[in-house]
């Protein structure tokens, strides 16, 4: 499997070799001419010349050279090889030398005339993976307690250099969905194996190994180097209690500031015989509780017990307020 050095000294190689090429039949019809006219300040300048048009004015410029783009590469299918494909189908998923294509760097490079422009890829072309947008809904992952958690990622797919020969080889899709895949499963079974508390005391944890499913930033994993991308920047956006999850969790606190309300009210009324009814202690205490006291009054006979419910509806709301 070919690296980015190899790709660059190949391309080196070449374009040393078509650059002596020209040199040589520039100076082959010089000394032609030379000979021809029988003076070389004739001679020389006509070979020269003759060759310049040449290589300008017919299609023999493309066929031995390319100019390529800043950040831009491209692939040139070699139409005089072959690719040998194995014949164990396991084998065929792996990483094939492709013999029929080869990557060229920018910059002013060589190629035989058998070589034709495959595509073009800009190296500096981004996809976004993840769901760190508006459209996207969170990651649902659930703890060892099974503790519905929604999270929120995102990773930067590049073009890979000395593997674009795999890239281009690949669907795009395919590739998304691949990665996209990895990472998700990555963070489930990170989130499976820890109950809730332990998710949110080890966040930290979860990023350093979100980062590495690909061997880290600062490493070319053989996935990567399979599908001829590169994973930047990964990262874990937010990690963040279901919905479903804090609505019961809110009605839990509540329930349970309703039922010390409720005690409080009772416990100001010692004698049993002048309890008020608990249908209207209920009511009095769900408005302690949404901290709307003046809905007391809409209540039909909640003063029959001489404004005792909304003295102690009264003292309750000072208590609260002071906490």
């Amino acid at each position: 499997m070919q690296t980015m050095d190899d790709s660059r000294e190949r391309d080196k190689k070449i374009t040393h070799w078509m650059i002596g090429i020209h040199v040589f039949i520039t100076v082959l019809l010089a000394l032609i001419f030379t000979v021809i006219t029988g003076m070389p300040v004739l001679g020389i300048p006509l070979g020269i010349i003759i060759w310049t048009l040449i290589l300008f004015k017919t299609p023999v410029f493309d066929w031995c050279f390319v100019n390529i783009l800043p950040n831009w590469s491209i692939i040139v299918g070699k139409q005089t090889e072959y690719d040998e494909i194995p014949e164990n189908p396991v084998e065929r998923t792996r990483i094939i030398s492709l013999a029929s294509m080869r990557e060229v760097g920018p910059g002013f490079r060589g190629k035989f005339p058998w070589e034709v422009r495959y595509e073009s890829i800009n190296l500096q072309s981004e996809v976004i993976i993840g769901n760190n947008n508006s459209n996207s809904q969170p990651l649902k992952c659930y703890t060892l307690d099974d503790i519905e958690l929604g999270i929120l990622w995102q990773v930067i797919l590049t073009p890979l250099r000395g593997y674009l020969v795999n890239f281009v080889g690949k669907d795009e899709d395919a590739a998304i969905a691949f990665f996209r895949g990895a990472f998700e499963q990555a963070i489930i079974k990170w989130v499976k194996g820890k109950n809730e508390r332990e998710v949110f005391s080890a966040l930290n944890d979860l990023k350093d190994e979100f980062r590495a499913v690909f061997s880290g930033e600062d490493k070319v994993d053989p996935k990567e180097e399979k599908w001829g991308l590169f994973t930047n920047d990964p990262q874990i956006i937010s990690v963040n209690r279901s919905a479903r999850y804090q609505s019961a969790a809110e009605g839990t606190k509540i329930g349970e500031k309703l039922s010390k309300v409720i005690e409080l009210i009772n416990a100001q009324y010692p004698n049993p015989d002048t309890k008020p009814d608990q249908n209207m202690v209920l009511a009095v205490a769900s408005a302690v509780v949404g901290n709307d006291v003046k809905g007391l009054l809409l209540i039909p006979g909640i003063g029959k017990d001489g404004g005792g419910l909304m003295a102690a509806a009264a003292k309750l709301m000072e208590t609260l307020n002071k906490k």
